[in-house]
């Protein structure tokens, strides 16, 4: 299978505003390879030129000094853990979740530790999204053997710490193979076997036919903006009464919408996350409550 791989030079405070819009079109696996710079790819099934060029030259008018450079090139998959090595740093999360590979040298102990070889699939913790659905796991109160499902795992990371704050079981799915097998990959590293993790190729209705209805006490989603929309009725349906369901993958601006989504199907708001890069942009997270 062949892999459309863009690579991005712009001015450093636009780069996740780049990414974010990519994402949007299907791109994923987003690499920083600078501050300024990062690479990611599409799979060629879902490629669309001519929308990627229009999306390319709508933001270099609308942002004339972004000073946006790409090129471009088809490659099969690979794997590309050598370069998550040279730039994967470990991160720690209130002081009591440490997320680190196992390249690190580790010598301090916390409650939780998650041992996360990323590869190509998304979830370090290193983005916002993912630190502010941590934080969120770590005031979450698991430990009361629930059932979850982490929609959209990637790494796998977010169901892991959902394991390790007392949950019974986690479900994983991601549209992407790899990203499947990384997390499964993941669980073993971290210890977790098959009865508390599973991990599905495909989106969060899986589950809607394979298990009972209503299945799971939390829902765990990094997506972003569109997909999240789309599939909160879904949401909806899946959690139990008084089940939790926390959001990311989008900015500060995207949650009055969200919200409201949300409200039309009897979710309601519980708190709301903000955590800026180093640009000033606010990425949100949002903890929602169904109704008993």
């Amino acid at each position: 299978m062949r892999y459309f791989v863009l690579r991005c030079h712009l001015a450093a405070p636009l780069v996740e505003l780049l990414q974010y819009h990519l994402s949007e079109l299907g791109f994923d696996s987003f690499l920083e390879t600078a501050p300024d710079s990062f690479e990611t790819s599409i799979e060629e099934t879902n490629y669309q030129a001519e929308t990627l060029e229009e999306l390319l030259s709508h933001f270099a008018q609308q942002f004339p000094d972004s000073q946006l450079k790409t090129e471009s090139a088809w490659e099969e998959k690979q794997n590309w853990n050598a370069l998550w090595e040279s730039n994967f740093e470990p991160i720690i999360v209130e002081d009591k979740c440490l997320v680190y590979a196992d390249f690190h040298h580790i010598e301090k102990k916390y409650p939780y530790t998650l041992l996360i070889n990323p590869k190509m699939s998304f979830g370090t913790g290193h983005h916002q999204t993912t630190y502010l659905l941590l934080q969120f796991l770590l005031e979450l109160p698991l430990q009361t053997d629930k059932i979850g499902l982490d929609a959209g795992c990637g790494t796998g990371i977010l169901g892991f710490m959902a394991l390790k704050r007392g949950a019974r079981k986690v479900y994983g799915c991601d549209i992407e193979d790899w990203s499947v097998e990384n997390a499964l990959e993941n669980a073993a590293l971290n210890g977790i076997g098959a009865e508390s993790f599973e991990a599905k190729v495909g989106t969060s209705a899986l589950f809607e036919t394979q298990l009972a209805q209503p299945a799971f006490d939390f829902i765990l989603a990094n997506i972003n903006r569109h997909v999240l929309l789309e599939e909160m009725p879904l949401y909806a349906r899946l959690l139990k009464k008084a089940g939790t369901l926390l959001l990311s993958g989008f900015y500060q601006e995207d949650v009055a919408i969200l919200q409201q989504k949300a409200q039309e199907e009897g979710l309601n708001l519980v708190a709301v996350q903000y955590r800026a890069n180093e640009q000033g942009e606010k990425w949100a997270a949002l903890h929602l409550q169904k109704a008993q």
